[in-house]
């Protein structure tokens, strides 16, 4: 069975604002692991705030529903976000990243 973990990182948000930086911006690390069937999903704010025909936000939940339902084609996943938004024009931005976990290698 696969999971999947959706981690929303506020901190890295200040940096992508920020157009005119005259130091850098300094952002904790954090380390983990995934295990093969794990996935981590990174994302711009355009897939969870893009507003449905019915008034509701797409959001986190939609992005990660719409994933499962389509075997994690992002593709796909972009697609139903158009598909669904009641302003295609007001969509800024609609990345997404997923990373798989696992390690194919040999021991």
């Amino acid at each position: 069975m696969s999971s999947e973990a959706l981690f929303e990182v506020t901190d890295l948000e200040v940096a992508v604002h920020l157009q005119n930086l005259t130091s850098p911006v300094v952002v904790d690390k954090v380390s983990f692991s995934l295990a093969a069937g794990e996935s981590l999903y990174l994302m711009t704010d355009g897939p969870t705030e893009a507003v449905c025909r019915d008034g509701n936000a797409f959001g986190a939940t939609g992005v990660m529903a719409s994933a499962r339902r389509h075997g994690g084609d992002l593709d796909r996943v972009v697609d139903e976000i158009r598909y669904c938004a009641a302003d295609t024009d007001g969509l800024d931005d609609l990345s997404i990243l997923r990373i798989d976990g696992g390690d194919d290698r040999a021991a």
